[in-house]
């Protein structure tokens, strides 16, 4: 069994904090790890490197803001490639184990109306498959216990474009 754990980690530059995020991780024995808000840029990748024991997959955003990336462990390296990733928001890798294909999606929706709609539909046409896992910050709520009073997207575009692509692929909101 492998174990996946997605977080928003809000930024990830400082290596202190990254050591410190990864040694969670791996005494929590996360297989896969999806972050949203890395903030990286190309230059930070090998002085954080030497901290992750496996593979770092990962999609840089502008301006050291944005930036998604998966952490895989040694243990499970071998099993998964990249299969492509885009604007800085979207990263996606599949995952090989017991003859099965599992796609693992992890994006970072943007917050701005036009753009999370149009990011969704991109996401959408991504490869569909029979086992897929769609994680990160979708930046809008499925669910009414999910929300909170000042909630003013509950039936939006974007949330639409969202039930559309769970209905599409047969996703779950387990959150």
């Amino acid at each position: 069994m492998v174990n996946i754990v997605s977080i928003n980690a809000n930024g990830l530059r400082d290596v202190t904090k990254f050591q410190n995020f990864t040694k969670h991780r791996s005494e929590n024995y996360f297989d896969i790890v999806g972050i949203q808000e890395t903030f990286w840029d190309d230059g930070i990748i090998p002085n954080i490197e030497k901290f992750w024991e496996g593979k770092i997959y990962f999609c840089n955003g502008v301006n050291l803001r944005q930036g998604v990336a998966f952490l895989v462990s040694k243990r499970v390296q071998n099993q998964v490639s990249e299969i492509q990733s885009f604007d800085g928001r979207c990263i996606h890798i599949s995952f090989k184990q017991d003859d099965k294909t599992i796609d693992i999606i992890n994006c970072y929706v943007p917050n701005i109306m036009q753009e999370k709609n149009k990011f969704l539909k991109l996401v959408s046409k991504m490869q569909n498959s029979e086992n897929i896992i769609l994680l990160g910050d979708m930046n809008t709520s499925l669910s009414n216990l999910d929300r909170c009073g000042k909630t003013v997207h509950t039936q939006d575009k974007a949330y639409k474009e969202l039930t559309n692509m769970c209905d599409m692929f047969n996703l779950y909101d387990v959150w």
